[in-house]
């Protein structure tokens, strides 16, 4: 499966991506790259290749990679029809805490089905399917903190899949 990321505002593809606990792979523009993660938190990664330590800080969609600064953001999904064609957000509505993994990754859903629920400001929040989708990757784990707006859930929309 391939998925397109911006890096400071330039379309780059990334495929193959294998994320385990302690490890994560993939190939971008036609290189393969491989990780050890050392240390993982909210906002920061420890990662080692080549026996080479790398810190990476993340923050309000920056991320600091060996002194440099990088925009790093999922290419936003191309959707048809007007404007107003509105899907919804795979999104964090604001800092909160994860409670429940409605779905596993790989399930296919349907559109306005929960993925996610999570607790912000003593309210419980559903995340729904804004599309008929498969589910790829959940980026955080049921009990971890996370902040307002950045993406919980990675998803292939059904007319991307064929």
């Amino acid at each position: 499966m391939q998925k397109k990321f911006l890096i400071n505002n330039e379309t780059v593809n990334v495929s193959n991506i294998i994320k385990s606990k302690d490890k994560v792979s993939f190939e971008l523009e036609g290189k393969f790259y491989e990780f050890n993660l050392t240390h993982k938190t909210t906002n920061e990664i420890s990662i080692e290749r080549d026996q080479k330590n790398n810190h990476l800080r993340y923050k309000n969609g920056l991320t600091r990679i060996a002194g440099r600064q990088y925009k790093i953001e999922k290419e936003q999904l191309k959707r048809g029809g007007s404007g107003s064609d509105d899907h919804g957000s795979l999104k964090s509505p604001m800092p909160g805490k994860i409670l429940k993994l409605a779905v596993t990754e790989g399930s296919e859903v349907l559109k306005g089905e929960t993925l996610l629920v999570m607790e912000a400001m003593k309210m419980e929040h559903s995340l729904k399917a804004p599309c008929d989708c498969t589910v790829d990757q959940f980026l955080f784990k049921e009990g971890e903190l996370v902040e307002g707006d950045i993406e919980l859930i990675a998803i292939t929309p059904k007319e991307e899949q064929s």
